[in-house]
């Protein structure tokens, strides 16, 4: 098998597996790839890392309106939602935040060690564009939401 070709019928059976025992699915991979993995299982929990990295707000609200046990993770994604230069986060971003705000979790990705010597920078862009929102919107993205969704106990947010 290449490398690009995936193997749905391992796919499956890992889906399988995430069902059996109540587990969420962690996706790196575009809209296509979750579009496939929902009509394999649409009951799944599925954790879109980074909403695809390529898709466009738009997008990643339409997979949410259609895929409700999709969520959506924004890691790596602070250049998109508020770019440098700009003055404000785009309009379709808002929209996006207002409308599924309670199925969006905020990430760090770090996946290389690099990341950690620039954590607090990565973290720092994303409370740029969070500080642009309701608090209440941000605060469900920022921690509340993944409190929920990984079931953290309270005890590990006691400094909110």
């Amino acid at each position: 098998m290449k490398r690009s070709e995936v193997d749905w019928d391992m796919i499956a059976k890992v889906v399988a597996l995430a069902r059996q025992h109540e587990l969420f699915l962690h996706i790196h991979a575009g809209a296509d790839v979750i579009e496939r993995l929902s009509a394999i299982a649409p009951d799944v929990r599925i954790l879109w890392a980074h909403a695809g990295f390529y898709e466009g707000a738009a997008t990643i609200s339409g997979m949410l309106d259609k895929y409700p046990s999709l969520t959506a993770e924004l890691s790596l994604r602070a250049p998109n939602i508020y770019p440098a230069l700009a003055e404000d986060i785009g309009a379709d971003w808002r929209t996006l935040f207002e409308r599924h705000q309670d199925r969006i979790v905020l990430g760090s990705d770090t996946y290389i060690n690099l990341a950690w010597v620039e954590y607090d920078e990565i973290m720092d862009s994303h409370r740029r564009w969070l500080s642009r929102l309701p608090r209440s919107i941000a605060e469900k993205i920022a921690w509340r939401n993944a409190k929920t969704f990984f079931a953290l106990p309270d005890t590990l947010f006691l400094h909110r």
